[in-house]
């Protein structure tokens, strides 16, 4: 009976190499992120070269790889042995049974590998898989003393040598719990999903005023503060800790509850940037003066001058709430068209001047001065490049010669980076 045949692709180290030399230096003039995708897609099937192969019992194999081909060829060694009276047929038996059982485990792996695989569905996801199979870079020398380390976060933290007494906070929260049990206290309870890198800059004695004005129960609140009683701090560089110190601003770094306190604290900013009804946009029928999201905030307003009205007030905002912006670190965009030379504005921060720029990132996006899409386009473009050139080296690694499981792969983690921000 004669086998079907089947086309492949062929992944020998010589056919691995020209594929490299054929993607090497590739560009493409596409402008929508699906015409993208495809190209690549297109051009991967066309640097391949692809050779007709026989189908067996290994080729329906979904699991195989190169460990599963040198287990196979031992056991047949060890079948030849038997047949020839060399090894006692006990003894290769409990090395079949080794075999299957290793070749059931295996499957399992594999299944699980793919489903993870499957379930990616963002760029940060994707690169998260993918990372993990990069080669990680040698970690730095590390020249600066930990005392060091830790004199500078207590400057950044103010930080203590030693604990605050906190007994007087601790009674009143105690008797205004009372009074609440009492049933001589009640609210509401409200909040907005923001987060800041300002983590450390909370004023607790605020952010409790904070809850207790939205209507947060003095039961629930005096729990939390509870938590902020003493709050520990250590530097750790590597497997050595520094010494312990103390701070009493800021909430926990990485508690799964310092988000929602954020939120809680920073609340009020878009009532605070709606007072006067200067700047904001429309955006159909509701305006909006501010945008937040984790640890990035975005004004916005429709002329240079209301900008900088909003900013002032802003600034007063941070200053009740006892904040820091970092000036060097924020930047303007203003969207018009036209490439002539463009009048020079000035954006300042009390003394310090905030830079105008041409483009941004926000969110992963490129925000570009003129609104196209070009820059935002050549980005997804050079990470996906990347992303292909990892995923093949990983693919190859996993899935050996199975192109079919490697393809998978491949759409999986490189559609996820080069349709990020699509829709």
């Amino acid at each position: 009976m004669k086998k079907e045949e089947m086309v492949k692709c062929d992944w020998s180290q010589e056919e691995i190499e020209h594929y490299r030399k054929e993607i090497e230096g590739w560009r493409h003039s596409e402008t929508g992120n699906e015409e993208l995708w495809q190209k690549i897609s297109d051009k991967i099937d066309k640097s391949t070269r692809k050779i007709k192969v026989k189908k067996g019992r290994d080729l329906g194999k979904k699991w195989f790889n190169a460990e599963w081909k040198k287990r196979k060829r031992l056991l047949r060694k060890e079948l030849r042995k038997w047949r020839k009276g060399k090894l006692s047929r006990e003894e290769y038996v409990k090395k079949r049974k080794e075999y299957k059982r290793w070749c059931k485990e295996e499957r399992k792996r594999q299944e699980k590998r793919e489903e993870k695989i499957e379930k990616i569905k963002t760029e940060t996801e994707a690169w998260r898989y993918i990372n993990k199979f990069r080669k990680k870079r040698n970690s730095l020398e590390n020249s600066i003393e930990m005392d060091e380390w830790k004199r500078h976060f207590m400057e950044m933290l103010e930080g203590t040598e030693e604990k605050t007494d906190m007994k007087g906070k601790k009674d009143e929260r105690e008797e205004e719990e009372k009074k609440e049990e009492n049933g001589k206290n009640n609210g509401r309870i409200g909040g907005a999903e923001v987060k800041a890198q300002t983590f450390d800059k909370v004023n607790r004695e605020i952010l409790s005023e904070r809850m207790k004005k939205i209507g947060i129960s003095n039961i629930l609140r005096n729990r939390i503060m509870e938590i902020y009683k003493e709050t520990k701090n250590t530097i750790r560089i590597g497997k050595e800790e520094s010494e312990v110190f103390w701070t009493e601003q800021g909430v926990r770094q990485g508690c799964p509850i310092s988000p929602t306190l954020f939120n809680i604290y920073i609340e009020d900013l878009e009532d605070e940037m709606k007072r006067g009804q200067i700047g904001g946009i429309k955006i159909n029928r509701e305006k909006v003066w501010s945008i937040m999201y984790a640890d990035d905030v975005v004004l916005l307003a429709e002329t240079e001058g209301e900008l900088k009205d909003t900013m002032r007030r802003f600034r007063k905002y941070l200053g009740r709430k006892k904040l820091l912006l970092n000036a060097e670190k924020s930047k303007v965009l203003v969207f018009e068209k036209g490439r002539g030379k463009k009048r020079e504005r000035s954006w300042m921060w009390g003394g310090d001047k905030i830079e105008e720029v041409k483009e941004i990132k926000y969110l992963g996006y490129i925000l570009q001065k003129n609104g196209g899409p070009e820059k935002q386009i050549r980005e997804s473009y050079r990470k996906a490049m990347v992303a292909m050139k990892n995923t093949w080296s990983i693919g190859e690694r996993i899935f050996n010669k199975d192109f079919r499981r490697r393809m998978k792969m491949f759409k999986a983690l490189v559609n996820s980076v080069a349709l990020y921000g699509a829709e």
